[in-house]
């Protein structure tokens, strides 16, 4: 029945998804990736960044990224950007992604950001964010001692629902696009396309990557035939480490998995879990990986 079947879902929800989340083992990198939904700047008490400190130091994120961070940070003190609502007495880098062409003040919907912690951190060789200014990724690039380079890019992928309002972020990145195409593209169409152009130039470069985040669409499907393509070779990293498993929806109240974990085949993980409702501090799942 409907009300069976609501239930069951619910129930998904509740519960951890995927391998086991315990202890981080030691030499382990944990990478924590999380659809904020805003992280309230203008809030005067911030419960949000509070819970968020908490939450990043008992799951022991050595990176955490946050898409749909909502916030426009050319607008933003220096005492509230990112780097300072983290900071701890260890070390930290963080980087964070907005739409540069638009500035209406503080909040502004779609954006991205990573930080690093402690040793983590010390080991980041260079960080980036999109070129084209639309704040769609951003990117640690990590170097070990044989050279090679991992980058891990946290992105976010416009959602076509609620495009009519004038703040949305569909609507800002077309907004954008008429301005500097003479065929305009539908934005989700400009993602798809300058997303993996980066992507084969990275691997091109003999980047291995770690890619996270929302995409706002189902990430089984084209989405995934793009990531698979020759040049760029990247794998759903739940469906590798659990192929018995079925993906599940990702947003609380969704029907999809619109979130998503891929790496290049050369990354082994340990684990991955996409955490139960209510785990992380936005209305998705939390999704973690052991490396």
């Amino acid at each position: 029945s409907r009300r069976k079947k609501a239930s069951e879902e619910e129930e998904a929800r509740t519960t951890h998804w995927g391998s086991e989340v315990g202890v981080k083992p030691d030499g382990t990198i944990r990478l924590v990736v999380d659809n904020v939904n805003s992280v309230r700047l203008r809030h005067h008490k911030n419960g949000k960044i509070t819970a968020l400190r908490k939450f990043v130091r008992e799951i022991e994120a050595d990176i955490y990224g946050m898409s749909e961070v909502r916030v426009n940070w050319s607008a933003v003190p220096k005492e509230n950007r990112i780097h300072e609502l983290l900071r701890t007495e260890t070390q930290l880098r963080t980087v964070t992604a907005h739409n540069r062409h638009e500035n209406d003040g503080e909040i502004q919907e779609g954006g991205v950001a990573a930080a690093a912690f402690d040793k983590c951190a010390t080991e980041v060789k260079e960080n980036g964010r999109d070129k084209s200014g639309l704040g769609r990724w951003v990117w640690f690039k990590f170097t070990n001692q044989q050279g090679h380079h991992t980058r891990v890019v946290i992105t976010y992928q416009p959602v076509r629902a609620g495009a009519e309002r004038p703040t949305a972020t569909y609507r800002q990145q077309k907004r954008y696009l008429r301005l500097t195409q003479e065929r305009v593209e539908c934005p989700r169409e400009a993602f798809a396309r300058d997303l993996t152009a980066q992507l084969k130039d990275w691997r091109l470069q003999d980047n291995l990557i770690v890619l996270a985040g929302n995409f706002n669409k189902n990430t089984n499907g084209r989405l995934e035939r793009a990531l698979v393509q020759p040049g760029i070779e990247l794998r759903n990293v739940m469906k590798k480490k659990h192929p018995r498993n079925p993906l599940q929806p990702t947003h609380y109240e969704g029907s999809q998995p619109i979130d998503g974990m891929v790496t290049t085949p050369e990354i082994n993980a340990k684990a991955i879990s996409y955490l139960a409702k209510g785990w992380g501090i936005g209305d998705h799942r939390t999704m973690v990986i052991d490396l």
